[in-house]
């Protein structure tokens, strides 16, 4: 197969949710799949000769863009490497499958207890040394709108963890032959959107084609001659005689002779549960079950098993066309000492140096900058010249308010943000009391219909300044208009509540 590869620019946060949850605190990825980038090309499913051998056969594979650093594609952290708890994820890890009891008695007579590496990613530097890396992310909590009452919407609040605009990601696509080689280039390059809430400010991402190809990690060497260390690069899904999930494999499911036993005290797994969301059908599709990416199998060989790398190089199990599969066999950094330390060393944390000047500069255009910032200087003279207005009326009128309360304006001030225009405003605050029973008498339903100044036992408090408050906001109202004045009252209310609070003290 031709391996594409292909580097990934986050423009924007983006959110990739880890599971199918609606409610709960949700998981984030910290990777892009490959679903996302085949659902990227899937829109230009009409413009392939043979759609069905791009999306649906064997002959196309989209992997998972994992995190750069320094240009180089990290791997998962295995789950098979221990460090002292207690310390840093540095210097050489402790390998589950070269730990036995003489080795877990040793560690105890030197109070070190063991502790799995189950996050991070892993960046090649210097021979032999790998430096840990984490994904930086972000997290913002939003609300939905109430259009009606121009407020965020009750109890509708959401939290959106994202991976930071400004990292790179690496991502390969293989394919057989030339199946629409060139048609999946110009269909995954340039300025695209992927995850959740792509119609706010999140999915925005750059992708460009490179020529750099990940380095090799498969050996044909086994571990201490007998045992194949297999390193899931990817997540992998298997499947039963009966179409269910497999969680105990075997070795037909990679590709391997039946002179090999999968050893389950020695290989270290986790486990996905999601349902994949298909925004074409609108509806989620039947639930997935996954090794995550980073478990490490082992298995024994029996009757000299012989084993060829080039069994696992189109990968395993199934959906390979959306980046499960992917795995590693007999990695070095998977191989250890007589005491179970890896032969590889750990760095510190490396840090991601992220140019925001670059990924704007790359997201937006110059005119749309200087009109961005024209508009800013226009709201910033129209907001200063609201609050002179309300401060001179403040200055003139404060004594025919004399004896309203803090909380009052602000009454007011919730309903200017709930008024759509003028009409509205002059009927929720002014709008006198109105015998509505056909005998005239005014009762006290009518009394709470009227408008918020005519009601009340505030009432009096408002007669001596309630009219001209009232012309003050038709002046304004027919000067400017509808928005305007909302705006205004806003500020007026605002100053008027400080400066009855001044009185106050």
């Amino acid at each position: 197969m031709k391996r594409l590869t292909f580097e990934v620019t986050l423009l924007s946060d983006i959110v990739l949710h880890a599971d199918s949850a609606t409610e709960g605190q949700k998981k984030t990825l910290d990777y892009i799949p490959g679903s996302a980038f085949l659902g990227v090309l899937a829109k230009k499913y009409d413009s392939f000769e043979d759609p069905y051998a791009v999306f649906h056969g064997n002959g196309v594979f989209f992997g998972d863009a994992h995190l750069l650093v320094d240009g180089k594609r990290t791997l998962k952290t295995p789950l098979s490497w221990y460090f002292a708890k207690g310390k840093k994820m540095e210097g050489a890890p402790w390998v589950h499958h070269g730990l036995n009891s003489d080795i877990y008695k040793s560690l105890i007579g030197q109070n070190i207890q063991l502790r799995q590496a189950r996050h991070g990613w892993l960046a090649p530097a210097a021979e032999n040394t790998m430096m840990s890396a984490h994904a930086l992310t972000n997290y913002a909590i939003k609300s939905a709108y109430d259009h009606e009452r121009r407020t965020s919407r009750e109890g509708q609040m959401y939290g959106f963890r994202s991976l930071a605009a400004g990292t790179k990601w690496g991502f390969y696509v293989d394919v057989a032959g030339d199946i629409g080689t060139e048609a999946i280039i110009s269909g995954l390059t340039g300025k695209k959107r992927i995850g959740k809430s792509r119609s706010a400010q999140y999915g925005s991402v750059e992708i460009r084609l490179v020529e750099t190809t990940p380095g090799d990690w498969n050996s044909a060497t086994l571990f201490r001659g007998k045992y194949l260390i297999l390193y899931a690069e990817s997540r992998l899904v298997f499947l039963d005689d009966f179409g269910q999930p497999a969680l105990q494999p075997a070795a037909r499911h990679f590709n391997l002779s039946d002179e090999w036993e999968w050893v389950p005290s020695l290989s270290q797994l986790r486990h996905q549960i999601y349902a994949p969301y298909n925004f074409k059908n609108r509806r989620f599709l039947a639930d997935r079950v996954c090794f995550e990416k980073g478990s490490v199998f082992v298995f024994e060989g029996r009757n000299n098993a012989s084993f060829d790398p080039a069994s696992l190089r189109d990968g395993v199990g199934e959906y390979k066309n959306e980046g499960f599969g992917r795995v590693i066999c007999n990695p070095d950094f998977l191989m250890c000492d007589d005491a179970a330390r890896c032969l590889w060393q750990v760095g510190n944390n490396v840090s991601q140096n992220i140019d925001m000047t670059g990924v704007l500069a790359s997201h937006v255009s110059d005119a749309l900058i200087q009109s961005w910032v024209e508009q800013r200087l226009k709201e910033a003279k129209l907001e200063s010249a609201i609050y002179s207005k309300a401060a001179f009326f403040v200055k003139n009128n404060f004594s025919l308010f004399r004896g309203t309360s803090p909380s009052q304006w602000g009454q007011i001030r919730s309903i200017a943000t709930q008024c759509r225009d003028y009409n509205g405003l002059e009927v929720s605050l002014f709008k006198d009391v109105t015998a509505t029973s056909e005998d005239g008498v005014t009762r006290s339903h009518d009394r709470a219909n009227a408008g918020f100044l005519n009601h009340g036992k505030a009432e009096k408090v408002w007669r001596k300044g309630r009219e001209a408050l009232r012309q003050e906001l038709r002046r304004q109202y027919e000067d400017e208009g509808d928005s305007y004045v909302l705006e205004y009252l806003l500020a007026l209310a605002g100053q008027m509540q400080k400066r009855v609070q001044k009185e106050n003290k």
